[in-house]
């Protein structure tokens, strides 16, 4: 009961502290801007070409390329600015496991993130209104599941690497590199090499199961994968967590 509570405490802590981030308001900005400039060409050419069908899939397919570069500018602080500022040692000293406060920093970054991802809801919703066919629901709610998916996998992700560094410069850097080598080269090396390990590569390839979602089917091996990975970067990031009381 007091884990989850400590969780709960620090998850709150975070994601309020990102309410008064100006660098969290311009992200923000910066996806809703990008998707509303896709919803307002949608709207154009429907309204000119009668056989153009808005895909809601462009929408997600936006939302996860302009994450890639929002992400670490959100998760580049939820520890390094703590080392930076000197609070991290308070807080590994206070009463609190580190799997905690690993945890507790991956939610209230997570919960940011997807509110500002259910704000996006609009463009579909109001472009949902102004075309026919009506959009397809089944795969606004598959690419909005793929997009939560990958919020928590590359938060994670964001939180170890925050760990690592107590530079806030180093540690962006790093998770754009992690970000895009994860996201669009983890595959390329194995299925170069052919046979099984171009196969294993191709199960190991992380956009795989996303473009799946984006076509509305969900597999269970998808959800397994994603979510072992988001536990995976927890652990790491708990291990780095406890290596800086060694230093």
């Amino acid at each position: 009961m007091n884990l989850m509570r400590n969780v709960w405490i620090i998850a709150r802590r975070e994601y309020n502290a990102y309410f008064n981030s100006p660098i969290a308001y311009a992200m923000a900005a910066a996806l809703l801007f990008s998707i509303g400039v896709l919803f307002a060409g949608d709207v154009y050419y429907s309204g000119i070409y009668p056989d153009f069908v808005p895909s809601v899939d462009r929408i997600t397919q936006i939302a996860v390329a302009m994450l890639i570069f929002i992400m670490p500018a959100l998760t580049m602080r939820l520890i390094s600015d703590e080392a930076r500022q000197g609070t991290l040692e308070l807080l590994l000293t206070a009463p609190v496991n580190d799997g905690a406060v690993v945890v507790g920093k991956w939610l209230g970054g997570v919960l940011f993130t997807l509110t500002v991802l259910a704000t996006t809801l609009i463009y579909p919703i109001m472009l949902n209104g102004m075309v026919q066919p009506p959009l397809d629901r089944g795969l606004l709610i598959t690419g909005y599941l793929a997009l939560v998916l990958f919020t928590m996998v590359f938060t994670a992700l964001g939180v170890a690497i925050s760990a690592l560094f107590d530079n806030l410069v180093a540690t962006f850097i790093a998770t754009i590199g992690s970000f895009v080598a994860l996201w669009y080269f983890i595959g390329i090396p194995g299925s170069l090499a052919g046979g099984a390990v171009a196969e294993v590569s191709r199960y190991m390839a992380f956009n795989r199961y996303f473009e799946t979602m984006l076509r509305g089917a969900i597999e269970l091996t998808g959800l397994v994968y994603y979510l072992s990975a988001t536990a995976f970067f927890l652990i790491l990031a708990t291990l780095v967590l406890q290596s800086r009381r060694w230093r």
